[in-house]
């Protein structure tokens, strides 16, 4: 084991306990607020589509915490930085503000490296405040969110075998809804009993673009059979306290579901009302009240889609999980889900990008400093030894970057 390799094991473990401490406490808390951060959303974000729930429910659970992860090391990484290099940082930084940051001397010499470093940070995180957000939500398009639930949403739109119910529970809910004739909820069920047996070939609603105007009173039917399903299974199957408080972030979501069924309610009881064949004018008003419950239809599904994709991605940790509570709510996902984790070649392509970064970086500071040592001071059993980051010679100049690792 080489000298330097030694000392650094010696300090995190049989040197100055406190300081050391302090350190690992330090980094644990910017992990901790890294999380925290991560699971909010950029200005940039909220302008293009204002979501209530967190981006924590438009991933997976595995995607999210790593991704997250590489969003909080960059925090770490900072701090650590100012904890090893606070002579290096402040001349840096001091290069970028009006008044220059200086280093306080009047520390407890084994709290000195973690105080000192987190008094750096605090200036240097505020400098570099304002490329947190492009940088939150490059890692969010990493982690696929919100894309993956948009993608889920626009999979259980377009594609109608997507949506599979239990036949007999469906013709209860639809029963005990009374909107409709028994002929109406019979002519429902059997379509979605024949999509499940895969023979849609002799409905044109099964290819039918997820926009399309629904066309009969058939198809407002099914749209509507489709909506009343998914809430009911949200409303009986997600019930336990982890749902609860999981449901309880997309509150509004869930009342604006509520209020466009009943709107939608409303609009099925003046549609059967009136006459289509009794004069102009109702003849207008019918196609009128028709486009509307098309739109009101379309969007209500949409919400119905948003929250149930958001509760099951928030709710589950595997591909198992997720497929099982979907297809409790009644729902299949037909399509490939993104990877999981990151990617071997984003690892890679971070690692390389961190490499070289050091290498110029001990580059540059040895130009700086003229050929000279550069030297970490650690206070050891009362003895102060040194460990040498950036050696005379030059061949030993990839170690830095791992130090920075």
């Amino acid at each position: 084991m080489a000298p330097q390799e030694g000392l650094i094991i010696v300090y995190f473990v049989g040197g100055l306990d406190v300081g050391a401490l302090l350190i690992i406490a330090l980094s644990l808390g910017l992990l901790i607020l890294g999380f925290i951060k991560f699971n909010t959303w950029t200005s940039d974000e909220q302008q293009d589509e204002p979501y209530e729930n967190p981006p924590r429910h438009f991933t997976t659970w595995w995607r999210f915490n790593s991704y997250a992860l590489l969003y909080s090391s960059a925090l770490i990484v900072l701090y650590l930085l100012c904890v090893f290099f606070p002579e290096i940082v402040v001349k840096i930084i001091n290069g970028f503000v009006k008044d220059p940051i200086s280093i306080p001397d009047n520390m407890p010499k084994d709290l000195q490296p973690a105080i000192y470093g987190m008094v750096i940070c605090v200036p240097v995180y505020a400098l570099l405040l304002r490329y947190d957000n492009p940088w939150r939500r490059w890692v969010h398009e990493q982690a696929f969110i919100p894309d993956h639930a948009k993608a889920l949403i626009k999979n259980f739109k377009n594609n109608p075998l997507t949506f599979k119910p239990k036949i007999n529970e469906l013709r209860s809910i639809l029963k005990a809804d009374n909107r409709f004739n028994p002929q109406l909820i019979e002519d429902a069920c059997k379509y979605f009993e024949s999509l499940a047996n895969k023979r849609r070939a002799v409905d044109t609603f099964a290819t039918r673009p997820a926009l399309a105007p629904l066309s009969s009173i058939q198809d407002i039917v099914r749209a509507w059979a489709k909506i009343l399903y998914i809430k009911t299974k949200i409303d009986s199957i997600l019930i336990g306290s982890e749902a609860v408080r999981c449901l309880k972030k997309c509150k509004n979501q869930r009342n604006g579901l509520d209020a466009s069924c009943d709107h939608l309610g409303a609009l099925f009881t003046i549609y059967f009302a009136l006459n289509p064949n009794s004069n102009d004018q109702t003849v207008e008003a019918t196609k009128l009240l028709t486009n509307e419950i098309n739109k009101t239809l379309h969007k209500t599904l949409a919400k119905a889609y948003l929250i149930a994709c958001c509760a099951v991605l928030g709710l589950t940790k595997s591909e198992k999980n997720r497929s099982s509570l979907f297809e409790q709510l009644g729902l299949i996902a037909s399509f490939k889900p993104p990877p999981e984790s990151l990617p071997i070649t984003t690892t890679v392509q971070g690692l390389a990008g961190v490499l070289l970064l050091g290498l110029l970086g001990t580059v540059w500071f040895e130009t700086l400093l003229a050929g000279e040592k550069l030297n970490l001071p650690f206070e050891i059993a009362g003895e102060v030894k040194f460990l040498p980051l950036i050696p005379e010679d030059s061949i030993n100049v990839l170690l830095w970057p791992f130090y920075s690792l």
